[in-house]
């Protein structure tokens, strides 16, 4: 177990302070990688498009968009 005291002495030695050390604002973070529903919507057309315009895959097109947009990996498709 740590002394206390340690971490602020080699912060001290270190010329560093917990202070300064900047976090990742997690939300805005994700909100960067969401995708507008507009950016959705383009996707999902191209992708109807690429499967040739057949009628009733809307929804599965939307939630194929969604996944790239947002870089899930392992649910895009692999191109033949």
């Amino acid at each position: 177990m740590a002394r206390p005291g340690k971490s602020k002495r080699i912060e001290e030695e270190n010329g560093i302070s917990s202070q300064a050390i900047e976090q990742p604002d997690i939300e805005q973070t994700a909100a960067e990688n969401t995708p507008t529903d507009e950016q959705i919507r383009l996707r999902a057309y191209e992708i109807y498009l690429e499967r040739g315009g057949g009628d009733g895959n809307d929804a599965e097109d939307w939630l194929q968009a969604e996944r790239e947009l947002q870089g899930t990996p392992g649910d895009q498709d692999i191109a033949e």
